[in-house]
């Protein structure tokens, strides 16, 4: 075993990754941010540890890596922000900011203007025809579990000619797409199938979106992951982060 764990656990995302710049892309982070977590000059933060994992890297050893929990940095600006409306404000200012979304006064969004897709996607290399998938996965996708086991990756957009450009895409990949019209909601949907397609994208393509990468993570070390419903985010995060640090 080499002495150093935090080292290995690096070099096994880099040679699934490739080198530090490959990893940065990956990651959906600058390469300057992947080589201050490797030296240790920042703090790693569990969605590394878990994105990486899902690239098939090695579960780093217990206390090997000094790790973030998910979301501390807004937790800890929540609670700072409410101490000081307590301060200055008292509770009435912050029961009345709180009926208001946490906002001072109650906002009025303007009704955006319908985005029209006219033109074709340009020319782009492999990876960036990747990152433009992930992207669109992250945001606009979806990834779930027929019985808590079958996969299923579902995209969905308003605009046929999107949904065609990314079906192409896809068949380059060698994906197999359903493609299909909700005739209630008249959003269209691409659908790709089945664990094995499920494991291609993961490998080939990937998230960045944690509610994503936790759904698949759970689903692949504990075999099965139920509905946003019955097994929220929070819970799924709880899991994988005492998986990473038991080292299970």
């Amino acid at each position: 075993m080499k002495r150093n764990p935090k080292k290995r656990f690096w070099n096994s995302c880099k040679k699934n990754g490739g080198t530090n710049k490959d990893l940065a892309l990956r990651m959906g982070v600058k390469e300057n941010t992947i080589k201050k977590w490797i030296y240790g000059q920042r703090t790693t933060p569990i969605w590394v540890i878990l994105k990486a994992v899902s690239l098939g890297a090695e579960l780093p050893e217990n206390g090997s890596l000094k790790t973030k929990e998910h979301n501390w940095g807004q937790r800890k600006g929540g609670r700072k922000t409410v101490q000081k409306l307590l301060r200055e404000h008292g509770k009435g200012e912050l029961l009345r900011r709180s009926k208001l979304g946490g906002h001072a006064t109650k906002r009025k969004w303007k009704k955006g203007k319908k985005l029209e897709i006219s033109r074709n996607f340009p020319k782009m290399t492999m990876e960036e025809g990747n990152a433009l998938l992930r992207g669109f996965a992250d945001t606009d996708g979806n990834i779930h579990f027929h019985a808590s086991r079958y996969g299923r990756i579902t995209l969905t957009s308003k605009s046929k000619r999107l949904v065609n450009q990314f079906n192409e895409m896809l068949d380059e990949r060698g994906f197999k797409c359903n493609k299909y019209l909700n005739k209630g909601t008249l959003v269209w949907r691409l659908c790709i199938s089945g664990n094995e397609q499920v494991e291609k994208w993961v490998n080939e393509i990937g998230f960045n979106n944690l509610n994503h990468l936790t759904k698949y993570l759970c689903w692949k070390h504990f075999g099965s992951c139920k509905t946003d419903k019955d097994n929220p985010i929070e819970n799924r995060i709880r899991l994988l982060e005492l998986q990473v640090k038991t080292g299970l």
